[in-house]
C-alpha cells in the first residue's frame, strides 16, 4: 500500500516491469520523495525484499519494488492510496505472451547492408512495439526474452514460457538466402503443435499471424512451414518463429528498415494476438 500525495492524478502515474532484473517501478510526475520520508509504504508479501523511492532525470519520483522471484502485479488507485496486487502472473494477467526478438549480443544474426539482424528485431518487438505491447495488461501481458542486446541460449528462451507461465510464444526474425527470394514465412514444430485448454495449436497461431502480416504489411506470402527449431519445438505452450522478410533482398531490406513499415508490423503482430485471444480466451 502506497500513500498517495493529494495532487497526484492517477493519469500522473506510470509503471514499468524490469522482470529480467528482478524489479518493477512505479513512477510519479514530480518530487515526492520528502513526501515518502514521512509516509512509509507498507507491504505484506514476502516475495518483495525491498522498496527504494528515488528522483530520476526526468523529474519523476521512482517506487522501485524488488522481489525475490518474478512477480505479476496490478495497480489501483483511490484518493489516498496507490494498491499494488501482487502473484503469479497467471493469477494476475489474463492473456499472457512471450516475445522473442532473435539473436542478440555476439550472435548477429544475419548481416546485409551494414545491418544486423539482431537489431531489427530488437527494435521492432522492443524499442517500436512496446508502445503497443507494454499499452494495456489488462488485454495482454507481455514477457519479453530479451529487452537489451544480450544473447540468450535457445533451450532458455523456450523454457522462459514456462517461467512466466505465458499462454503462447513467438519469436521474431529475418531470413536470408538468394538475392531474389523475398517474403515473410511462419514456422511451428511439428513436436509441439497439441492444442491447449482453449484449443489453440502452434499450427493455428502460425496461420492467423501469416496471414494477417502479409495482407497489413505487403510482403509477399511464403506461407506457414514446419521445422524442428529448438524455440517452437522445446517449447510449452503454441509457439511459432517468424521470418518477417529478407535482408538479402534489397526491397525486403528497404522494408525491414523503414519506420513506418516497423511500426506496422509490430502493431500488426499485437492486434493478431488480441484475435488469437479473443478466438481462443484463456478463461482466467
Amino acid at each position: 500500500v502506497i500513500p498517495k500525495p493529494g495532487s497526484v492524478a492517477k493519469s500522473m502515474i506510470t509503471d514499468e516491469d524490469f522482470y529480467h532484473d528482478g524489479y518493477f517501478v512505479i513512477r510519479l510526475k514530480g518530487d515526492y520523495t520528502d513526501f515518502y520520508n514521512k509516509n512509509k509504504i507498507k507491504y505484506s508479501s514476502s516475495n518483495i525484499k525491498n522498496i527504494t523511492v528515488s528522483l530520476n532525470k526526468n523529474g519523476e519520483t521512482e517506487i522501485k519494488v524488488y522481489t525475490s522471484k518474478l512477480q505479476g502485479y496490478r495497480i489501483a488507485t483511490d484518493s489516498e492510496t496507490i494498491c499494488v496486487d501482487i502473484g503469479e502472473p497467471r493469477e494476475i494477467y489474463k492473456n499472457i505472451v512471450v516475445l522473442d526478438p532473435g539473436h542478440g549480443g555476439a550472435a548477429n544474426g544475419a548481416q546485409y547492408f551494414g545491418t544486423k539482424e539482431k537489431d531489427l528485431n530488437l527494435r521492432i518487438l522492443y524499442t517500436v512495439g512496446k508502445k503497443y505491447f507494454n499499452s494495456d495488461t489488462s488485454k495482454l501481458k507481455v514477457y519479453y526474452t530479451r529487452y537489451s542486446d544480450e544473447d540468450i541460449s535457445l533451450d532458455n528462451r523456450a523454457a522462459f514460457a514456462k517461467k512466466v507461465g505465458a499462454d503462447l510464444f513467438v519469436s521474431l526474425h529475418m531470413n536470408a538466402a538468394d538475392a531474389s527470394v523475398r517474403g515473410t514465412e511462419v514456422f511451428y514444430s511439428v513436436k509441439n503443435n497439441s492444442a491447449n485448454s482453449a484449443g489453440l495449436t502452434s499450427q493455428k497461431l502460425a496461420e492467423i499471424l501469416c496471414a494477417n502480416l502479409c495482407s497489413t504489411i505487403g510482403t509477399k506470402n511464403r506461407g506457414v512451414k514446419q521445422a524442428n527449431l529448438v524455440v517452437t519445438n522445446k517449447n510449452t505452450v503454441p509457439a511459432v518463429l517468424i521470418e518477417l522478410g529478407f535482408m538479402s533482398n534489397k526491397d525486403d531490406y528497404a522494408l525491414l528498415t523503414n519506420a513506418e513499415f516497423q511500426d506496422k508490423a509490430a502493431k500488426t503482430i499485437y492486434e493478431s494476438l488480441l484475435e488469437v485471444f479473443k478466438k481462443y480466451p484463456t478463461g482466467r
